[in-house]
């Protein structure tokens, strides 16, 4: 294999390589939505749902007969410094506290939102965003930048290479 066409074959990777990163970090980077509602019988159920560049949804959790919240601390090491997991979010049905990973644990800062308004009958509904925080809304948007300059860069690349790769075969054939 010649220089080139070797060189043509690693931007085709790289580039690859950049445009499935920009992919997994869109996925990772998902905004999340929590909706409570409390039916007339006074049972709270909620739905969790993760959106794709804080639009298309791509995945939907529901619980039923929500009776509480409660907030997991980071473990401990023997000195009592925190250790580096951090706190967990638990809702509480009526078959036990439920784990539903990442999307539950983005709203850990809203546990006592979540908490007042599942102790407020009166209140029917409560819908909260992750981005809806300062914080939280400039590592989405930085997310989101960076996946699409890998994106982009990474297209670009693996055209490069494609080009280069297909302009070395018609070279060879006349």
């Amino acid at each position: 294999m010649n220089g080139r066409k070797a060189d043509a074959g690693k931007r085709l990777g790289i580039g690859l390589a950049m445009v499935a990163g920009s992919v997994v970090l869109f996925w990772l980077s998902s905004s999340a939505t929590v909706r409570l509602v409390r039916s007339p019988s006074g049972a709270v159920g909620g739905r969790f749902e993760r959106q794709l560049f804080g639009l298309i949804p791509h995945s939907r959790s529901e619980l039923t007969d929500i009776r509480s919240v409660r907030i997991v601390r980071g473990e401990t090491d023997p000195s009592g410094k925190r250790s580096s997991s951090n706190d967990r979010l638990f809702f509480v049905t009526e078959a036990g506290p439920v784990d539903l990973g990442q999307v539950q644990d983005m709203f850990v800062r809203d546990a006592l939102v979540i908490e007042q308004h599942l102790a407020d009958r009166s209140r029917t509904e409560l819908s909260l965003s992750s981005i809806a925080r300062r914080q939280e809304e400039f590592r989405f948007a930085f997310a989101q930048l960076v996946g699409a300059i890998l994106a982009l860069g990474g297209a670009s690349l693996a055209t490069a290479g494609l080009r280069g790769l297909f302009r070395k075969a018609d070279s060879r054939a006349t």
